[in-house]
């Protein structure tokens, strides 16, 4: 799915920048869960810092994790889960961020979110709309900034999404696809169509709105 997102945004001729959550469990605990992949991620590491550099924001997790391997996303948010929240690893990340909350560091930024789910039912829309209060909250708290100003997404303008012939995941709120408990489940070819549809989307939406500021 990550990868699919990326070469959307690349079509749209953007540089992308692709970084890793860090992991909070430990070696322990990953181990059983089959999950030690993690610990050793493809790319660098995100720190709320290197989000003020950014002109938009992808964000690609599943949700809550449980125990699963699949290779839906790199490094360990590509594992898959139920409840239909963030796992802990993007909560601590977002917990990290009142700093730069507070200073408004983020403000005028745009962000779109990717997930995936165990099943039809595991909270590819609720992992959504449970993630989106932490990109908007702020405009009605002590401070007058918001972290970013626009939540867009893209992937509801792409046919697959509607589509009812066959099982898949997908949402107006982001593309998503099913993994199963066990993470055996690879992304269907519509899925990725909707994820890469997403990113190219996303990416020209944000471009034309930085070509548009600095006119």
């Amino acid at each position: 799915m990550a990868q699919s997102v990326i070469k959307g945004a690349e079509q749209a001729g953007v540089t992308v920048k692709v970084y890793s959550f860090k992991e909070t469990l430990t070696e322990e605990i990953l181990t059983k869960m089959h999950a030690g992949g993690s610990l050793n991620p493809p790319y660098p590491i995100i720190t709320p810092e290197e989000l003020i550099h950014l002109d938009g924001v992808i964000m690609g997790f599943p949700t809550r994790r449980v125990f699963s391997t699949s290779s839906a996303y790199p490094s360990w948010f590509e594992l898959s889960g139920t409840y239909g929240r963030a796992p802990a690893q993007v909560s601590s990340f977002f917990d990290a961020c009142g700093k730069i909350w507070g200073e408004g560091k983020m403000v005028g930024k745009m962000v779109t979110i990717f997930t995936s789910a165990a099943g039809q039912h595991g909270g590819h829309e609720a992992t959504a709309l449970t993630t989106m209060p932490f990109f908007v909250h702020r405009k009605s708290s002590s401070s007058p900034h918001r972290l970013l100003t626009d939540v867009t997404d893209g992937s509801y303008t792409h046919p697959f999404v509607n589509q009812t012939d066959t099982m898949a995941g997908n949402s107006p709120y982001g593309a998503s696809c099913i993994a199963s408990a066990d993470g055996s489940r690879q992304p269907s070819a519509e899925e990725l169509a909707v994820a890469e549809h997403q990113g190219k989307y996303f990416a020209e939406y944000v471009a034309t709105f930085i070509r548009g500021k600095q006119a």
